[in-house]
């Protein structure tokens, strides 16, 4: 500092203080100190001037003099300081250039001067004192200074040591391995701070090495959590492992670091890689499943649970505890490795995982249904509640498995390809075909001839039935209808059950029974409003004009104030362009084809349930604009047909049918159309009239059983036959609920308490009960959550690690929403008298769903490990 710069900092001091205390420990200003004191001050020299007879004068002097002591060495220690009652009300003053960092810095403790003159390179730059400057506090020491400069250099956006550690190896992942340099341990030795941070390392985790390196450093982390969680790693890797006393603080450091959703994808290919070091698939078998299932250290442990639990899926598919095992997979969706609230990358397929595990939850449902031989039905009527109550299940997590599957193969993944065979062997022989037997013991009967349910309208009737009586009402009446080529029962009953969930809306399922042979023009045909049904060759005609095509259909509407549109059209309308569509209308028929534009082509049939995915959300989609965008009331929503698939292509196929005889009008896997045809043994024999209300005389064969006809084109996606799956027609009667309806009906996600009060933990490893506080229902939604402790003074920190659970009961026992939590804390020392927090947050939108206040107390005990 230049001398007049020292005279006017001086003087603009002596305005408001008596005394000021000059601090020069190097004696810089030793020989030049009288020529820098104002005008009017008093220069005391403590060089010369005994300590006594300066306390003595400033007591006695006059109180308008002025004093500048100069004190020309360091500060004695406090119980040496003649002059400390005086150094405590004067004004500090000092020139060199540490002090002046000091003071620049707020800092409080004088004996951080030398410290800072050590790191003198660091604030040769303006840039990294000003941004020390926003992370320093009064009362920061050497150790805390020393990482805030670390964080600055590395530009960690906090100054804790496991922040710090993260963003050092988020720079080795950017570089592209564990072996590569880090930018910021090399600014750190040229600031003269690597020292420093092996030191805080060591402090904090244990780690010590006289070659310390980033690599070694994680790989001993990792084995040390490892070894956290299944009790004991393998001899191979004890000799890396950590001291105990430092397993909590890696544990809630690899924790954080997996719970950022900034640095997860950095963990990932690390974690890989560091898993190729040590060797662990070579290691995997030794260790046992249930204790694995802690941990998330290793994609490779997450591929291990998922292969054993798909294992003993298979080996006690008949015996399985189907609560028991569910509840274990629903454990694992909320797992790390297969998080939805984190995203793929090249280092895991996180939507690998969940499928993995929606598919073992589905297939295990599965082979609970399909254990003992299906239940047996006498008639039409039973057999037809049975499907809607039972059987229908079967065909939906059929579905849903094989859905799964096909994802997981699309990433080549070949984990359930045993467990495929063996769903499709069971989907085949134990449900399929017994189903066939009892059902075609129907058809043979007078079934076909008497084609009608007590509990089910017949298609035929559909218009007349339900949608007339709606039209007849008084007032301004508009109905839409909603038919989806192919979609069946099981898929509509998933499609209910998602309209329940959606605000103002009632949603029923219940079921028609659908025209014989069961195909689209003849469906399509028997869903409009109809005096007559006859044929004109092999077209279908309503009240004699064709029906078949878009146009054809919109002017049989026409005599009820009706139009026509294709789904597509209808959702590309904006909401005032759908508006002033629907207004001349009163019923308004959308076509929506999905499943059977996929299905019935050998080429695409292969996606036959990701189509049915693919209509489930369009038909959802398509009900919420009606009724939100549209303030629709009423609407159905059904289907022409269902139909029936199998991964694998049946090999029963029946050889009848493939003349080319004149009097067939019409010919499929699975029906035949003509004129007099003759009874067959190895299909049923039936008349359109009395399977569809045609006036014609025609009649048809069915193959028995799921057997098709020996034509070209695909062979795992049929319709047309009279199984369940392709007549049992869905129906969804879909309402927009108003007044006090419309209150209750508010989805909304299920809540969560705390068992217990006045927490104390005393060890670094504490269990909470949480508890579910509504059964999971259409209306009340599964929840996620993120639960940690936290100190909760101005800065919100983690001060343990912060675990990911799923709350998903559908029980309305109290014993099954009960979940246990095992938290592991920091081993650091805590605040006795300070309120610490149990804080739950919903995990995707951040909202705090709970908060707990717990006191910290560890144990004395503690201090001796």
């Amino acid at each position: 500092m230049q001398s007049p710069e020292i005279q006017e900092n001086l003087t603009r001091l002596f305005q408001d203080h008596r005394v000021v205390f000059w601090q020069d420990p190097d004696a810089e200003y030793l020989e030049s100190i009288g020529d820098l004191v104002p005008d009017a001050v008093q220069l005391i020299n403590l060089n010369t001037e005994p300590k006594l007879k300066v306390k003595v004068d400033l007591e006695l002097g006059s109180a308008d003099q002025r004093y500048l002591i100069y004190e020309p060495y360091h500060q004695p220690a406090l119980e040496d300081d003649w002059l400390l009652n005086i150094r405590l009300y004067a004004a500090p003053f000092a020139a060199d250039r540490s002090t002046q960092l000091l003071q620049q810095l707020g800092l409080e403790s004088m004996t951080l001067r030398d410290h800072i003159s050590l790191r003198k390179k660091f604030f040769a730059s303006k840039a990294r004192l000003n941004a020390l400057k926003k992370r320093v506090i009064a009362s920061d020491e050497v150790v805390m200074l020393d990482r805030k400069m670390m964080a600055v250099l590395a530009k960690c956006e906090t100054n804790d040591l496991p922040s710090l550690l993260i963003s050092l190896y988020q720079e080795l992942a950017v570089e592209g391995s564990l072996d590569s340099d880090s930018v910021s341990i090399t600014e750190f030795a040229k600031f003269g701070l690597e020292q420093s941070f092996w030191q805080q390392v060591e402090t904090l985790f244990g780690y010590k090495s006289e070659q310390p390196s980033l690599k070694n450093l994680l790989l001993s982390m990792l084995v040390t959590d490892l070894n956290y969680s299944v009790g004991a790693v393998p001899t191979s890797m004890q000799a890396i492992r950590l001291p105990e006393t430092s397993e909590s603080n890696v544990v809630v450091c690899l924790g954080r670091w997996r719970d950022s959703a900034s640095y997860s994808q950095t963990y990932d290919q690390l974690s890989a890689e560091a898993a190729d070091i040590l060797k662990l698939q070579e290691q995997l078998a030794s260790f046992q499943t249930d204790k694995l299932f802690s941990c998330s250290g290793f994609m490779l442990i997450e591929q291990l649970i998922a292969s054993r639990l798909r294992d003993q899926l298979l080996a006690e598919a008949d015996s399985l505890n189907e609560m028991v095992y569910c509840n274990r997979v629903k454990e694992r969706q909320s797992s790390y490795w297969a998080s939805k609230l984190l995203s793929d990358n090249d280092y895991v397929c996180r939507s690998a995982f969940q499928q993995v595990y929606k598919a073992l939850e589905v297939a295990a449902r599965f082979m609970a249904l399909t254990v003992n031989d299906l239940p047996s039905f006498s008639d039409p009527t039973e057999g037809t509640a049975l499907y809607q109550q039972q059987f229908f299940k079967i065909d939906q997590y059929y579905r849903l498995f094989c859905e799964s599957c096909g994802y997981i193969s699309e990433q080549g993944w070949d984990l359930l390809k045993p467990l495929l065979i063996e769903v499709e062997a069971r989907y085949s022989q134990r449900y399929l075909t017994p189903l066939a037997l009892s059902w075609g013991k129907l058809l043979e009967d007078d079934f076909l001839s008497n084609w009608r349910i007590e509990s089910s309208l017949n298609q035929q009737n559909f218009f007349e039935r339900k949608v007339s009586p709606i039209l007849s009402k008084p007032g301004d009446r508009r109905v839409f209808v909603v038919i989806s080529d192919a979609f069946r029962y099981e898929a509509a009953e998933e499609l209910t059950r998602e309209l329940k969930g959606s605000n103002r809306v009632s949603a029923d399922l219940e079921s028609l029974l659908g025209v014989l042979p069961s195909y689209t023009k003849l469906g399509m045909a028997a869903l409009l409003p109809h005096k007559s049904i006859t044929y004109k060759d092999n077209r279908v005609m309503v009240n004699g004009k064709p029906s078949a095509s878009l146009e054809d259909r919109k002017q049989l509407l026409e005599a009820v104030r009706g139009t026509a549109i294709k789904a597509e059209q209808f959702m590309a309308m904006r909401k005032d362009e759908g508006r002033e569509f629907v207004r001349p209308y009163q019923v308004i028929y959308i076509y929506h084809n999905q499943v059977d534009a996929i299905g019935d082509s050998a080429s695409t049939e292969s996606g036959t349930f990701d189509a049915v995915r693919s209509s489930i959300r369009d038909l959802s989609a398509i009900c919420n604009k009606i009724i939100n965008s549209l303030n629709g009331s009423q609407v159905f929503v059904t289907a022409d047909h269902g139909f029936l698939y199998q991964e694998s292509a049946p090999a029963d196929i029946n050889n009848h049918g493939r003349t080319d005889a004149a009097d067939l009008i019409e010919k499929k896997k699975r029906y035949v159309i003509g004129h007099k045809l003759d009874q067959n043994d190895t299909a049923y024999l039936g008349k359109l009239a009395d399977t569809s209300g045609a006036d014609t005389e025609l009649n048809f064969w069915l193959p028995k059983g799921i057997g098709r006809f020996h034509f070209i084109g695909g062979a795992r996606f049929v319709h047309g036959g009279a199984m369940p799956q392709e007549v049992i027609v869905p129906l969804i009667n879909v309402r927009q609920l108003t007044g006090k309806k419309a209150k209750v009906a508010v989805s909304r996600t299920t809540g969560v308490t705390v068992m217990g009060q006045n927490f104390r933990i005393s060890t670094l490893r504490y269990r909470f009960q949480l508890v579910q506080t509504e059964t999971v229902s259409e209306r009340v939604k599964p929840l996620t959550i993120k639960v940690g402790l936290y100190d909760t003074t101005s800065d919100p920190e983690a001060i343990s690690n912060i675990e990911m659970i799923q709350l998903t009961s559908t029980s309305s026992s109290l014993d099954d929403k009960v979940q246990d939590l095992w938290l592991t804390l920091d081993n650091r020392t805590y605040d006795t008298q300070r309120r610490y927090a149990l804080v739950i947050q919903n995990a995707e939108t951040g909202i705090e769903e709970a908060r707990v206040d717990v006191a910290i107390n560890l144990a004395f005990s503690m201090d001796f490990d």
